[in-house]
């Protein structure tokens, strides 16, 4: 049975907005702390990206308004899921008594490498309009990490001692992408990990997206879909009848 109160979905757009605040929280470093090199950070940049995405979601949610198209929706939510595995895999751990406290009190990493991740996770999984997304959709999704090594190799080109973290003069935000450390063989080899990634990552979205309900029991319904949906329930009542 499909639900789409009011409560229901104000409900939802709090969860929405609580995403995005979490990821504008998580890199309040950046415009807050005035550490703008920060941006450089694959993190950064994804939950930059979610942040936008969700607070639109959420309008969206509540005036039922145009939604962000699928390939967007499905890119943000992808580089995200990146973002906490990577984080989670092949970054040194954290050390949260010395980092960036998001809102005062809550470290930065925390939300974004963990908290934001997996909200958009569950979004997709719970809230997301489902068998919208195209065969294609996984094939184009890591052109943004092409353009992040790309925008990464020029910076450190034009600007070699430009850190991006205080007190540094490392252009390079992750060990992975540090060629004068790693060379180029190793960074070539870097992308095509990414590739692949993606690709396997993309693709199991594409696939849950084609396997779950287009809306779950707990999401909102348009209200043009919820129209359709009457009169499609009541002609199958009449037709029952008669």
């Amino acid at each position: 049975m499909y639900t789409y109160g009011m409560t229901r979905k104000v409900l939802i757009a709090i969860f929405e907005f609580l995403v995005a605040l979490f990821a504008l929280g998580g890199i309040s470093q950046g415009y807050v702390g005035g550490q703008w090199e920060e941006f450089c950070y694959f993190t950064f940049q994804s939950n930059l990206a979610i942040a936008i995405v969700f607070i639109w979601e959420g309008i969206s949610t509540l005036t039922e308004g145009y939604r962000p198209w699928p390939w967007l929706k499905g890119i943000v939510t992808l580089c995200i899921i990146i973002t906490g595995v990577v984080a989670n895999t092949i970054l040194p751990a954290p050390d949260y008594a010395t980092e960036w406290k998001a809102f005062g009190f809550i470290p930065n990493t925390a939300l974004v490498h963990i908290t934001v991740p997996i909200m958009a996770t569950l979004d997709f999984l719970l809230f997301e309009r489902h068998k919208r997304y195209k065969w294609w959709y996984p094939l184009t999704w890591p052109l943004y990490a092409y353009c992040w090594f790309i925008f990464i190799l020029i910076r450190a080109a034009i600007w070699p001692n430009a850190g991006v973290d205080p007190g540094s003069h490392n252009p390079y935000p992750y060990w992975f992408v540090d060629i004068p450390k790693i060379g180029w063989g190793e960074m070539i080899k870097m992308i095509i990990y990414f590739t692949i990634g993606f690709l396997i990552l993309g693709y199991i979205l594409y696939g849950l997206d084609k396997a779950l309900p287009r809306y779950s029991a707990i999401s909102t319904i348009p209200k043009e879909e919820r129209q359709k949906l009457n009169a499609e329930k009541e002609a199958k009542k009449q037709k029952a009848i008669g």
